[in-house]
């Protein structure tokens, strides 16, 4: 039986902010920064749901891998006709670890279509220890090039990009590998198979951290102009001064601040963008415009406006857009009472009819506007258009922890994952059971090969799960949650749209999600939904 759906809550408070940034590197000269005042607008009254989304999406296959010592999915990406997963393993089979260290960085590469592993990489460079996001993007042009002879359109190729963190300890020479001191993050290209190349080295003085990455398709219609420029964008933390920062006292610089960076295809730093508060400030997602602006989204301890008092509440959510040159659009702060963060961000809409649409995800510890909280932390939502404005917010959840760490935005459907320490509020729990693609005009039909094990029912004794939401893009109106897992421990790390229209959720599992026996301890898992015919529009996620 469906349950109705979860009531959405209505954020009514923003606040304006401008940040100071303080850049670095190859791209020219310093810029000065320019900030929108973002404003709040009401919802509209009420929304439409498109056939086919009125309910849980069907599962089209569970991937669990893992060896028997400790693995998690801790990023996921879509390329051609291949899914990415990274994550972090002391001990993927078939072999252990190399000598001497606690973790190794693996991407595991699977068929869209059915989930089938093609191969599973462990990284053994010594600066890959923590493999945190991976994404990949399509670049190229479409017209004839100068060498391709009128034949099949321009050059095309595809970018994928992994980044991760390492602790200091990991460095195989601190004298020769620069920079020196804290732990570091690092970033990478992924070959076909999964392989990473060399891993560029990102770091500062002190701590230093590379939470997510995105690459920006761009098929250009370039007639003349050049192939388009490969660009990869990562965002995180650092506790120091990066290399090349111009004038950071500057700034409103303080115990840690927020970092975003354009990549070249090798993984090393074109430019870097260091700015935040007095108090500690860190950027945990990233993706891009249409254009090619890099949309990020994070959490602060202090006030972005300059204003020393405190907080909106005890941290806040904030939401940027930054052009591809490094310079501020605008950042907008807000939040609750209490602690908010963004962990993931998506876009959609179109920009040539004006509803372009970002929408960052997280997790609130109050009550947003005049709403009231379910207990703990409640799963939150956000969306802003073009120029930062709020266009609408909500938080749903159960009276413990939830929280959003994967958004993708599918034309009137904005999808949302997470994890969830109790039973939401109106969620409807579903089995993991794979069903077969329908025929036109036909229901989906169970497929016996693949059958995962049953989780209609809540499991005795079961601790966090997972989940999958679908809001409306115009109104913000939750229109169903289902929630899954097993009698263990889920975690929920990212979620991704790949070509063929599949949604595909990681993370990592205790339990046994799909056919696949546990590899022991912890696993790390991949679970592909099938999207229905009606979505279609602009998807992009961290």
């Amino acid at each position: 039986m469906r349950l109705r759906p979860v009531t959405v809550r209505w954020l009514m408070v923003v606040a304006s902010a401008t940040v100071l940034l303080a850049g670095c590197s190859d791209d020219s000269s310093t810029a000065t920064t320019t900030t929108t005042a973002p404003t709040t607008t009401a919802p509209p009254t009420s929304s439409t749901t498109p056939p086919g989304d009125d309910g849980p999406l069907p599962v089209a296959w569970v991937r669990q891998v893992g060896g028997p010592g400790e693995e998690t999915v801790t990023g996921v990406a879509g390329r051609d006709d291949v899914v990415l997963g990274i994550g972090t393993t002391t001990g993927v089979v078939p072999d252990p670890p190399r000598p001497g260290t606690r973790s190794a960085t693996f991407v595991d590469v699977v068929a869209a279509a059915d989930g089938v592993p093609k191969s599973t990489t462990r990284s053994d460079q010594a600066r890959t220890t923590d493999g945190r996001a991976i994404a990949s993007g399509t670049v190229g042009t479409t017209q004839p090039t100068p060498d391709s002879q009128g034949g099949g359109g321009g050059q095309v190729s595809r970018v994928s990009m992994a980044c991760g963190s390492t602790p200091s300890s990991e460095r195989p020479d601190p004298a020769v590998v620069a920079p020196a001191g804290g732990s570091d993050g690092w970033c990478a290209p992924v070959g076909e198979d999964g392989t990473l190349g060399p891993a560029q080295l990102i770091g500062s003085d002190a701590d230093d951290t590379v939470a997510g990455v995105t690459v920006h398709s761009d098929l250009g219609d370039s007639a003349g102009a050049g192939t388009p420029d490969p660009s990869a964008f990562a965002v995180g933390r650092t506790s120091g001064l990066f290399p090349g920062a111009k004038d950071p006292t500057g700034g409103y610089l303080g115990e840690g601040d927020a970092l975003v960076l354009r990549l070249d295809p090798t993984g090393s730093v074109r430019w870097a963008r260091q700015f935040g508060t007095v108090a500690t400030d860190e950027a945990d997602a990233v993706t891009t415009s249409d254009d090619g602006d890099v949309i990020v989204g994070g959490s602060t301890d202090g006030r972005t406006d300059g204003d020393l008092v405190g907080t909106l509440g005890a941290r806040d959510a904030w939401m940027a857009r930054i052009d591809p040159s490094g310079n501020l659009r605008w950042l907008t702060q807000f939040g609750s009472p209490g602690a908010d963060r963004v962990r993931a961000v998506g876009r959609g809409g179109d920009p040539l009819r004006g509803t372009e649409l970002f929408v960052g995800g997280g997790s609130t510890g109050g009550s947003i506007g005049s709403t009231t909280s379910l207990g703990g932390l409640d799963a939150m939502t956000a969306a802003f258009d073009a120029s930062g404005r709020l266009v609408w917010s909500g938080q749903f959840g159960s009276p413990l922890d939830d929280e959003v760490t994967g958004v993708v935005v599918d034309g009137s459907t904005v999808y949302v994952s997470g994890t969830t320490d109790g039973e939401i509020v109106g969620a409807e729990r579903i089995s993991l059971t794979p069903t077969d693609e329908p025929d036109p005009g036909e229901g989906p039909t169970t497929a016996p090969s693949t059958t995962a094990p049953p989780t209609t029912a809540p499991p005795t004794g079961g601790g966090r799960d997972s989940f999958l939401a679908a809001i409306d893009a115009a109104s913000g109106e939750v229109r169903w949650v289902a929630q899954f897992g097993t009698a263990g421990e889920e975690q929920t790390t990212a979620m991704t749209r790949t070509e063929s229209g599949l949604l595909v959720v990681s993370g990592s599992t205790t339990g046994q999600l799909g056919a696949t026996p546990p590899g022991g301890g912890t696993d790390g898992f991949m679970i592909a939904f099938r999207l229905p015919a009606t979505g279609g529009g602009a998807a992009s996620i961290v």
